[in-house]
């Protein structure tokens, strides 16, 4: 266990020092993340998404992700605009991010089953550690361990806030009941450090794609379908990258949608693993009731070590989709997924 926890702790210095964003491992159901592009693009006025991920549930207050995001179609813009909040909690909360962003979405070539939108996203972050939850060398006793309330001889810290700004931008392709995506995030490479060295958050690229396959149904009740759908995330150089990739398959009958995937990433990332997304909504029918969808998944990480002493990770979603729109969206396609 304590060789775990030395390999653990190493992972996450080196965490700090590329300057990794955290991934979802139910992508579908954090749209503006996934990619800013699918603003506006809701099969009601307005929707609202919650989520939450634990990883390395394990490990107390090791990694916790949440997000919050709103985007609606606005006809008179010719696109959709968005609204989106991520917090990043690590290590008992001696370290938070804060992002806020805004961004656009014009949806300029469409027909009646074809559409490109292109996105631009700004907005700005906060970095912080909390040096009081930090324990230094000098406050370890060989036999006692830590030392509650023993000074340290540690260089006071340069700053313990950071705030820059950030931007990114996107484009989406749908076609029928499919999508095909792609996003840069972090544009402008910002410094993230808090001390006097360089920490660049280097620039994120991301790849997505998905499609509805409808299933004859006799009933004409529910719509079932199954659901391909991919994910493949790149971030740093060439020469200090980190990557991972998630694929996988959905079902979805009446209210109930269940999904198999596989992710192959870094252990900061989660590792390779197996994993099981659900998901439940009130769809039966094509109405204009208000739509909700409450997700849940769960990762298997592969690795036994890692799932032994970590417990994986978990992710809670939460999207609402308002009554459908009386305004004239111009041939805009909606994928719902």
């Amino acid at each position: 266990m304590r060789l775990f926890l030395l390999t653990f702790f190493l992972f996450l210095i080196k965490g700090f020092a590329l300057a990794q964003d955290h991934a979802y491992s139910n992508f579908l159901q954090s749209p503006i993340y996934l990619n800013p592009a699918l603003a506006g693009t809701s099969l009601g006025c307005d929707r609202f998404v919650l989520n939450y991920r634990n990883q390395y549930p394990a490990i107390k207050d090791a990694f916790a992700y949440y997000g919050v995001s709103y985007d609606r179609y606005v006809a008179e813009m010719n696109g959709g605009v968005a609204g989106m909040i991520q917090r990043t909690v690590e290590g008992e909360g001696f370290y938070t991010k804060n992002a806020f962003s805004l961004a656009y979405s014009f949806q300029g070539i469409k027909s009646e089953n074809f559409s490109i939108s292109l996105a631009l996203q700004g907005g700005l972050t906060n970095r912080s550690i909390n040096y009081d939850k930090l324990i230094f060398y000098d406050q370890l006793d060989k036999e006692l361990g830590f030392v509650p309330g023993l000074p340290t001889a540690a260089d006071n810290p340069v700053n313990s806030k950071k705030f820059y700004p950030d931007f990114g931008s996107g484009v989406a392709i749908v076609y029928r009941n499919s999508v095909l995506g792609a996003s840069v995030s972090h544009l402008s490479e910002p410094d993230e450090s808090l001390i006097s060295t360089e920490s660049i958050l280097p620039r994120k690229y991301q790849v997505h794609g998905s499609i509805n396959i409808g299933i004859e149904n006799r009933r004409n009740f529910g719509e079932p379908a199954i659901i391909p759908a991919f994910s493949y995330v790149k971030q740093g150089n060439f020469s200090n990258a980190t990557s991972n990739a998630t694929a996988g398959v959905q079902y979805r009958a009446y209210f109930f949608n269940i999904g198999a995937w596989y992710r192959s990433a870094d252990i900061l990332q989660g590792g390779n693993a197996a994993i099981v997304t659900c998901m439940f909504d009130n769809y039966l029918t094509d109405d204009v009731k208000p739509r909700f969808t409450i997700g849940l998944s769960y990762d298997y990480t592969l690795a036994k070590i890692a799932q032994r002493n970590t417990g994986g990770a978990f992710e809670v979603s939460l999207v609402y989709q308002s009554r459908k729109c009386s305004l004239n969206r111009n041939k805009v396609i909606c994928p719902d997924f």
